[in-house]
């Protein structure tokens, strides 16, 4: 595989999310994320599913922003097919109460 771990954020919580990275891979953990991983300025839905399928678990960052988005639930759907192989985790900023969309994709997955 060609990562260990794939990043599910908002693009609003993007800073955060560069903590989160340079300190998984500090310890050879190898990430997915798309603001660094995406080409500037190509469209990013080809490059989701085929970083999820190289993927070895997802991570879920979750927040009031990644509640609020609809991007994201592409994200899960995608991942919650590979559940056979396929594990997530999530690291919750807030304390928040999950969109119902949310709560089945990552109960399924």
């Amino acid at each position: 595989m060609k990562y260990d771990v794939f990043i599910s954020y908002s693009s609003h919580d993007q800073k955060i999310v560069e903590g989160l990275c340079a300190y998984l891979e500090q310890y050879k953990i190898r990430c997915f994320v798309a603001y660094r991983d995406i080409p500037r300025g190509k469209p990013w839905p080809p490059y989701i599913p085929e970083a999820l399928n190289e993927s070895r678990m997802m991570v879920v960052v979750f927040s009031c922003n990644f509640n609020r988005s609809e991007e994201v639930d592409r994200e899960l759907t995608i991942a919650s097919k590979k559940k056979s192989r396929f594990s997530h985790s999530d690291f919750q900023m807030k304390n928040l109460r999950a969109r119902k969309n949310i709560i089945f994709q990552i109960s399924i997955g």
